[in-house]
């Protein structure tokens, strides 16, 4: 009976090449978040099933977590609103623009990845249109035009209240709104 001897050269060797594939596949889970994004962990191993992170690293368990990315870029757009009644029931019009961007305060950032994880540009847009829309026609329904143009001002910082607690619900923060225009029909 003969016993074969392995060299300890080739056992050291085999150690290294495995010690270098194994640190080769850990390095290869791990990510980064650029300044513009926020990086979105879900999965099994995350507290709540979604970990946001908008600065730093983290490691991607294999097989139990997946991670995708939700731009920073501010989205602009504008909005008219044609023949709504004000609150004395004058016919108006009014145009209002509009900047948003994905909110990276922690308590914003779960509804973000919620509600517009993967979507596009023009979801985005569309949504934020949609509620500074029905926040502006809110509004004027409740304002008298004869005293609008001394409260503008009030008006505005009333309108951008509405629309922000609208937009935290998605996880989205104005970056800024301006009302470009109220004309009243005659």
């Amino acid at each position: 009976m003969s016993i074969i001897m392995i060299e300890p050269i080739y056992i050291i060797m085999v150690g290294v090449v495995v010690c270098v594939l194994l640190n080769i596949a850990l390095l290869s889970r791990y990510r980064r978040c650029p300044a513009d994004k926020i990086l979105v962990v879900c999965g099994a191993t995350t507290p709540d099933g979604i970990r946001c992170l908008n600065s730093g690293g983290v490691f991607i368990w294999p097989f139990t977590q997946e991670y995708s990315y939700l731009s920073l870029t501010p989205v602009i757009l504008g909005a008219e609103l044609r023949d709504a009644m004000s609150g004395d029931g004058m016919h108006v019009d009014a145009s209002a623009r509009m900047s948003v961007v994905i909110s990276t305060e922690p308590e914003l950032m779960p509804n973000a990845a919620k509600h517009l994880l993967n979507a596009s540009e023009e979801r985005i847009q569309s949504l934020a249109h949609d509620i500074l829309l029905a926040q502006l026609r809110r509004l004027l329904a409740t304002t008298s035009m004869e005293g609008f143009s001394a409260f503008r001002n009030k008006f505005l910082d009333t309108l951008q209240e509405n629309v922000e607690a609208e937009l935290n619900k998605l996880g989205l923060h104005i970056v800024s709104i301006d009302l470009t225009q109220v004309r009243v029909k005659h």
